[in-house]
């Protein structure tokens, strides 16, 4: 039987320490919702499979704050990853969410905390190519993760999930995204 590794062990092997994922709630939103509390595809909750901490005001440098304490707390490590998780990071401006990118990087390394990759959750039709080259001008200094909700490459499961784009996106943007020096997830 071949051995597994943890997620945590494989982390650790890359980065030489404990790294631990900061979900963060921006506030986003989603293309494919009435707002931030109605529509979008059949599994999707109200917080948009996040914290919710945006809906309930939560500021972005309160929730880094918490999240640093929470890892130094329970998994003795200042190495994180900051993750960009509820909705689709990436449905809000361009300048937006570089701000909320450069903000977040920028508060957890002022509280002490080492920044070992940005982890973005998008959708493949949230993904215009200035969006790309702004993540790969990040990935110059950190590891840029982008979380791809793909959910199915089935044409007629993407209509029952009501997920308000087809395959033609999900290639397209798996197809940009290999052309950088990004991980895909």
């Amino acid at each position: 039987m071949e051995k597994l590794l943890r997620w945590s062990q494989v982390l650790r092997a890359q980065f030489g320490e404990r790294v631990q994922k900061i979900a963060l709630d921006t506030g986003a939103g989603c293309p494919n919702r009435n707002g931030l509390s109605k529509g979008g595809c059949i599994f999707c909750d109200a917080r948009g499979g996040g914290s919710g901490d945006y809906l309930r005001g939560v500021p972005l440098r309160e929730q880094i704050r918490k999240g640093i304490l929470g890892a130094q707390k329970h998994y003795k490590t200042k190495s994180i990853i900051l993750y960009f998780q509820s909705y689709s990071a990436t449905n809000v401006p361009l300048a937006r969410f570089a701000s909320d990118c450069e903000e977040a990087v920028e508060c957890a390394r002022q509280m002490g905390a080492h920044v070992s990759a940005l982890s973005i959750s998008t959708r493949p039709d949230l993904l215009p190519q200035a969006v790309l080259d702004y993540l790969s001008s990040w990935s110059e200094k950190l590891e840029v993760w982008v979380e791809l909700g793909v959910q199915t490459t089935d044409s007629v499961g993407l209509q029952w999930l009501g997920r308000g784009h087809g395959l033609t996106e999900v290639e397209d943007a798996l197809a940009r995204l290999r052309e950088t020096n990004m991980k895909i997830c």
